[in-house]
């Protein structure tokens, strides 16, 4: 993208279950469809974007430009 400009978008709650991971799979998705470099930082104990990552490298429907860490 011509746009240099880097944000920072954060979903958290204390309470489990209230759908932060599918939000950020949708959302950084719909990011990196647009072009936009995406990273989604994987800070739950669980590690449930990882698992998600890993999973959608090996089915070939990761995008380049989606990194999960």
């Amino acid at each position: 993208m011509a746009d240099s400009l880097q944000y920072v978008i954060s979903l958290s709650s204390s309470k489990g279950g209230v759908g932060k991971t599918t939000q950020t799979n949708v959302l950084a998705q719909a990011l990196a469809a647009k072009g936009y470099q995406v990273t989604i930082i994987d800070a739950d104990p669980n590690f449930p974007q990882v698992s998600w990552a890993k999973l959608s490298e090996k089915g070939g429907v990761m995008p380049d430009n989606l990194n999960v860490v």
